[in-house]
């Protein structure tokens, strides 16, 4: 049984990862709902997102989580051309530039969190 965390350190990062994903999709799942209409898939990001989960799935040797990175990569890949453009910081909306500092605020404190736990056994 699992006593704490402290006995298997290889779990706090990718733990930490998994969690922030989880939330992540919670909050984009809510806004979808609420706004009604069916958003286009953005293969871009799907690609980007297959190669975090094959890396975090490889070097944690999870068995499950590197094929689902190797098929979203191959997606992603596979609609190049649907890719969408990538926003310029200049055209986004005040609220806009304030989600996304908050974002990599946040995920950069959970990084940091997570070394530190690491680091401190």
């Amino acid at each position: 049984m699992l006593n704490s965390l402290s006995e298997y350190p290889s779990l706090l990062l990718p733990g930490a990862v998994a969690v922030t994903i989880v939330l992540l999709a919670v909050v984009l799942l809510i806004k979808i709902r609420r706004s009604g209409k069916k958003p286009e898939p953005d293969y871009r990001n799907m690609l980007n997102i297959g190669v975090i989960i094959f890396v975090i799935g490889f070097t944690s040797e999870n068995a499950a989580m590197w094929p689902l990175g190797i098929v979203l990569m191959v997606i992603g890949l596979a609609n190049r051309n649907k890719w969408k453009e990538p926003r310029k910081w200049s055209a986004m909306s005040k609220r806009e530039k304030k989600m996304r500092i908050g974002l990599v605020s946040l995920l950069v404190l959970l990084l940091l969190v997570g070394v530190m736990a690491y680091q401190l056994q």
